[in-house]
């Protein structure tokens, strides 16, 4: 394990090296003792300076695979090289233990969360936080055990701004992993199935067991033991499972206490399908008019802007005969309906 660097400092503490320094007074500028000076943007949105966790020396390296026999040609005047898909999968094992933090609001400094992940999250080996781009840090994790220890966190928050925390997958550049720690309780359970080993075998049933809190692994909490699971938003989970031995049978309630939020349409976390932005914001092709109890359609109904008229074009209005001077005038209004 390599010797972590200098101690983490806590999050939203100033580092040692101080983000601004007092401006000098110029003529004409007077000191004010009721005023406190002018804090930078910097100072304000944190310290740009903090040391990362691990000095870039100590932090492990990518692990190289062996190749097997590939070509190079070119494809549309482009250099092409066709490797065998074992060995992506070969390398896509090291990314099986990283996690990624999606921040809605602008990315924090990515030393600052770097140490805040570090210091806060009770890891047993320093995980490796990178940038992957304006609103995503990646998370290295070193092992599983310190997988679950990250991915089973309930806290989503760093400095008043929260973050999604998602499993990589390789079409992450395009959509989120479907998967999703959620810790969830199980209201009633018979006392002798508080077992760990009995909490497990339910976990794997549904997802992938994570852990268990400690009130429920110390028998402090035995209303509704809760324990942590890897589940497929993709798919609904069932609301409840049926315990059997022999012929006593147990109906046992789930009550999820984390959000499960996965959209099948943009294929992202956050939010589900009723909600999503990109689906609403298609037009329909027509748009709908209401109807009159007559039977006929309604004029003044909203068209959409680009939308066709499900009606015909209203013909051109015909032209006066010149010469005539007097006519009866008459004044007409439309009537809106």
């Amino acid at each position: 394990m390599p010797s972590p660097g200098p101690p983490p400092q806590r999050v939203g503490a100033p580092s040692s090296t101080p983000a601004d320094t007092d401006l000098p007074l110029t003529a004409g500028d007077h000191p004010s003792s009721s005023s406190p000076p002018v804090k930078s943007f910097a100072a304000i949105m944190g310290s740009q300076h903090t040391p990362p966790f691990c000095p870039l020396s100590t932090l492990p390296f990518i692990p190289p695979i062996p190749l097997s026999p590939f070509s190079t040609s070119t494809l549309d005047g482009l250099p092409l090289f066709s490797f065998s898909p074992s060995d992506f999968q070969a390398a896509s094992s090291f990314n099986r233990l990283t996690l990624l933090a999606r921040f809605a609001t602008p990315l924090p400094p990515v030393n600052a969360f770097d140490n805040h992940v570090n210091s806060s999250w009770g890891l047993i080996k320093p995980a490796t936080v990178g940038l992957l781009d304006h609103r995503t840090f990646t998370i290295q994790i070193q092992s599983m055990d310190d997988l679950t220890i990250a991915w089973s966190r309930v806290s989503r928050t760093f400095n008043g701004r929260s973050f999604l925390l998602l499993r990589w997958s390789p079409g992450s550049r395009r959509k989120d992993s479907p998967l999703a720690a959620v810790w969830l309780s199980l209201p009633g359970l018979p006392l002798p199935l508080h077992n760990p080993s009995f909490l497990k075998a339910f976990g794997d049933s549904l997802g992938r067991f994570l852990c268990s809190d400690e009130t429920t692994a110390k028998f402090k909490h035995p209303r509704a033991p809760r324990i942590c699971v890897e589940l497929d938003l993709s798919a609904p989970p069932p609301p409840a499972f049926v315990v059997a031995f022999g012929e006593w049978k147990i109906h046992q309630r789930i009550a999820f206490q984390s959000r499960l939020l996965y959209c099948s349409h943009c294929l992202l976390q956050g939010h589900n399908a009723t909600s999503c932005r990109n689906r609403k914001g298609k037009r329909p092709a027509v748009a709908s008019f209401p109807v009159t109890d007559s039977g006929k359609q309604a004029c003044g109904g909203v068209l959409l802007a680009g939308t066709p008229s499900p009606g015909r074009d209203n013909p051109p209005l015909p032209m006066p005969p010149v010469g005539i001077e007097k006519t009866n005038h008459r004044i007409v209004e439309n009537n809106h309906m």
